[in-house]
């Protein structure tokens, strides 16, 4: 195991944050060294009312970092980073778990937590590395871009969060989601976590009318990671996303941070819309625990693919469209913020969470209940 970078999720703003908005309690773990050069294990367990761990809804990854001590022997760090993640392991077994949890971009080995009797498997975000450039991108994302900028869109970095909350509000709405983060709890989250850290991006277009906003937690010399998105319906498909978003890179790499998580690349549509930034597909662990409920929902994930693929077919026929049309399909193969034509009101509440946790640029992780 390598050492991880520093992450914004480790922040007490943000741990604070989820306290106050879900009602959770942080539970700090160093395991370990925690002073001098010794190997370390440092993680933030959330605790429901039962105090069963919990991952928080609108939450990437849990906080988990891992710092080996300094060797030339990379088992030597294999095996202290086995016997620190044992230990957690039996601490979340010990607890329970009242929902499956994601581990951060970086920790690339669960085998403690399955020897400690937990399900383990695997999810996919893209990482970009920064500073960002525009050539890693496909042409069509170029294109957008280019069209957004001819057509006069520009974007900044602001303290205005009721125009960026209007974007999600907006994105949430013709997705058919109720979105849970009222304007209060974003300023709650900006007081807490401050302006360096919770960086806010809006795009505005040609008529100064808020067309996109970017959420992203940022810690200088670390991973930033992409929190909430959105785009206004009336500006779908004029490249205001595309333009936002190479605007927040730049803006993050010259805060100091070194890559930039797009945060989730789960759904097959979304994850060809990501993969346009040109960054490096990620895998990372989510830990679940064993018994009839997580089994039932495999089933489901199984069978998925094949019922999606048939919806997609419909939708697309009913709409006289071809599947894949990146312009004007974003059931399928359409870039971020592409109009829908799917009827999300009439999916499962679970279908409705994993479409808007990526696919309309509202990111967060998971399909994951309130305690």
């Amino acid at each position: 195991m390598e050492p991880l970078l520093p992450s914004p999720l480790a922040l007490e703003g943000w741990h604070e944050f989820n306290r106050i908005k879900w009602g959770i309690r942080p539970h700090r773990l160093v395991l370990g060294q925690s002073e001098g050069d010794g190997a370390k294990l440092d993680a933030v367990l959330y605790l429901n009312r039962r105090g069963r761990i919990y991952q928080p809804h609108h939450n990437p990854y849990l906080p988990v970092s891992f710092r080996p001590s300094p060797t030339s022997f990379p088992s030597r760090s294999e095996r202290r980073w086995l016997t620190l993640a044992e230990q957690l392991a039996d601490e979340m077994r010990a607890r329970g778990m009242a929902n499956a949890v994601d581990l951060p971009v970086g920790i690339t080995d669960g085998r403690p937590w399955r020897w400690a009797g937990f399900s383990v498997g695997a999810k996919y975000t893209y990482v970009v590395d920064l500073p960002y450039s525009p050539e890693r991108m496909e042409k069509n994302c170029r294109a957008l871009l280019r069209r957004a900028e001819r057509a006069g869109y520009r974007c900044e970095r602001t303290d205005r969060l009721a125009d960026a909350h209007v974007c999600l509000v907006e994105t949430a709405a013709r997705k058919g989601f109720r979105f849970d983060l009222t304007l209060r709890d974003l300023e709650t989250a900006r007081e807490l976590l401050g302006d360096e850290h919770l960086r806010i991006y809006v795009c505005y277009g040609p008529d100064a009318t808020p067309a996109a906003a970017n959420f992203v937690l940022h810690r200088p010399g670390g991973m930033a990671v992409g929190w909430l998105g959105g785009v206004t319906s009336a500006h779908l498909s004029t490249g205001a996303f595309q333009l936002l978003e190479v605007f927040s890179m730049d803006d993050l790499a010259s805060a100091g941070a070194t890559c930039y998580d797009l945060a989730g690349a789960n759904i097959p549509g979304v994850a060809l819309a990501k993969a346009q930034f040109g960054g490096r597909l990620t895998p990372y662990y989510f830990v679940s625990p064993v018994g009839l409920k997580p089994l039932a929902i495999w089933i489901l994930e199984w069978l998925r693919p094949a019922r999606g693929r048939a919806r997609r077919s419909r939708s697309c026929a009913a709409a006289g469209m071809r599947q894949g049309d990146a312009m004007v399909c974003e059931c399928s193969r359409g870039p971020l913020g592409a109009p829908a034509h799917e009827g999300a009101p009439g999916r499962s509440r679970r279908e409705r969470i994993e479409a808007v946790d990526e696919g309309g640029g509202l990111r967060w992780s998971g399909t994951s209940q309130i305690p």
